[in-house]
């Protein structure tokens, strides 16, 4: 046993710690040898320095060393670890160092701790940790929009899913222009979207098991399809490699360089939706930014690139509503449903995605209104529309079809406009019949067919279903002498909207100026 140790102390240098050599067996009071674990021992310094306290602990199986500050705080001894001792890294030297930042900090200047170095140390270890574990949480982009697609794609501002139109809208942009694409088809629900996966037959690719799988088959790269406006999504692009804590909007200009506005407004959309699920999924930290959308502006072009606007801009006269109304009447035997929604739309200012979307149970005849929910309209809120003497025709052509033979089914289905594509094979399996009947597989999804036969027939070069929108919008201006009760019919938002597109309360009085502006359709009269 060197002299050292028989002092029980150490001296502070670096070549003496590195030689000193603790004695861990003992005997005990039955003369019995035993070892300890760790082994402390005092340094031998001046009382009057920062270095009062300190002390050495060396482990018996590693060997390690480590300097320890041993202190009072408030009456009560406390112990912390300083650090541990590495010859020529981590010694005296760097142990004074740091012994003064912690006594200039936490002592006064009698020497007294009034701050405990303990706590601090804690706090630091605490905030390292938090940093850790938000660190642990980061995902990339691409990583996120599997996570937003497991989701279910959530709205952004408001409860609930997108609807099915929407969510393959996103999808395009977020991870289409891809085989990965085929292998998935959406359909709305009692208000609720919902995903169904399927085999690709063209490519042999068999059905996902779920979103996890899609994304394993299909990895960022793989299938994507050339030829496309855009060659490739955000999934398969460098961008979707980056952090989405990192994303700036320089990042998206970059990326959207060189597309058109279309694309552009649709990528930066989807985007937004992703970066607002990371920030309320808690992937973004407590203090999450600002959205990095906001910072880019989009300018429209001057002229459209877009071949639709050509019907923005547009809207059918009076003498155009009546030919289209009677081409309607004349081709619908041809056209079931289709033509009977195209009349709806016409004199209700109904939007096409709404009207398709109505249910039977939604019609309140008692009331003179027909309920359309949340879940079906743009705006995700409720309204309704007021049955006047026109709507009353033309929902009554509607229930006249039920008459025809081999419509039988359609006093089973829920739908306002269900498809005559009726599958009656399904209709008749006991197995599948509810779940059939009630799906959106018996809806109406398109009125294309007869628009196309209706411009033929009428003669009208240029026209669009949602001109009928636009020229209601604007008739129920000019006939109510207001943009207010305008679009208490037609369903906008704000009144600029109205103003701005387009022209271009109580039940009851909404349903008078239905009433009053119904007066303008009094060529239904006339075909019927």
């Amino acid at each position: 046993m060197d002299k050292q140790t028989m002092r029980r102390t150490v001296r502070f240098k670096d070549r003496e710690i590195e030689c000193f050599k603790s004695d861990f067996y003992y005997q005990n009071s039955n003369d019995i040898n035993k070892s300890k674990k760790e082994k402390i021992t005092p340094f031998e310094v001046d009382r009057n320095t920062i270095l009062k306290g300190l002390k050495l602990i060396e482990y018996r199986k590693t060997g390690a060393k480590f300097f320890l500050l041993h202190y009072w705080f408030k009456g009560k001894s406390k112990t912390l670890r300083i650090g541990k001792f590495i010859p020529k890294v981590f010694g005296t030297k760097q142990v004074e160092e740091k012994l003064f930042k912690i006594v200039k900090s936490h002592q006064d200047d009698k020497g007294y701790w009034i701050r405990d170095p303990f706590l601090t140390d804690k706090e630091k270890q605490r905030v390292v940790s938090k940093e850790q574990h938000m660190e642990s949480k980061k995902k990339t982009i691409n990583e996120m929009i599997e996570e937003f697609s497991k989701a279910g794609f959530p709205r952004a501002k408001q409860d609930g899913n997108l609807v099915s139109s929407s969510l393959r809208e996103k999808a395009k942009y977020l991870f289409g222009y891809n085989h990965r694409f085929k292998h998935f088809k959406c359909f709305d629900k009692d208000g609720k979207s919902f995903v169904v996966f399927v085999p690709n037959h063209k490519k042999r690719t068999k059905k996902p098991k779920d979103w996890g799988d899609l994304f394993k088959k299909f990895p960022p790269g793989k299938g994507v399809i050339p030829g496309k406006r855009i060659t490739h999504s955000l999934y398969d692009s460098i961008l979707g490699k980056t952090i989405i804590d990192d994303l700036t909007s320089g990042d998206i200009a970059r990326y959207i360089s060189g597309l058109k506005y279309g694309s552009k407004k649709g990528i930066i959309e989807s985007i937004s939706l992703i970066w607002h699920f990371a920030k309320d999924n808690g992937f973004l930290g407590d203090s999450p930014g600002s959205n990095p959308r906001k910072m880019i502006t989009l300018k429209k072009p001057k002229v459209s690139e877009n071949k639709f606007s050509i019907y923005n801009k547009r809207i059918f006269n009076k003498d155009a509503q009546r030919l289209i109304y009677r081409a309607c009447d004349k081709i619908r035997f041809d056209f079931p449903f289709q033509t009977e929604c195209i009349m709806f739309m016409q004199i209700t200012s109904a939007r096409r995605t709404e009207a398709l979307k109505i249910q039977k149970k939604y019609i309140k005849w008692d009331e003179g209104i027909i309920e359309l929910p949340g879940s079906i309209t743009k705006s995700g809120k409720d309204r309704f529309i007021a049955i006047t003497s026109k709507l009353k025709v033309v929902l009554d052509k509607i229930m006249e079809i039920k008459k025809r033979p081999g419509y039988e089914w359609v006093n089973f289905v829920p739908w306002l406009f269900p498809t005559p594509r009726f599958r009656t094979k399904d209709f008749y399996d006991n197995r599948l019949r509810q779940e059939y009947i009630q799906s959106d597989l018996t809806r109406l999804k398109n009125i294309r067919c007869a628009w196309i036969k209706i411009m033929k027939v009428t003669g009208i070069k240029i026209g669009a279903p949602k001109m009928l929108r636009k020229a209601y919008s604007t008739t129920a201006k000019d006939i109510l002498g207001a943009t207010g009760p305008a679009t208490q019919l037609t369903g906008h938002e704000e009144d600029s909207t109205l103003d701005r597109f387009y022209y271009g309360a109580d039940k009851q009085t909404v349903k008078n100026n239905a009433e009053k502006v119904a007066e303008y359709f009094n060529f239904i009269e006339e075909t019927n």
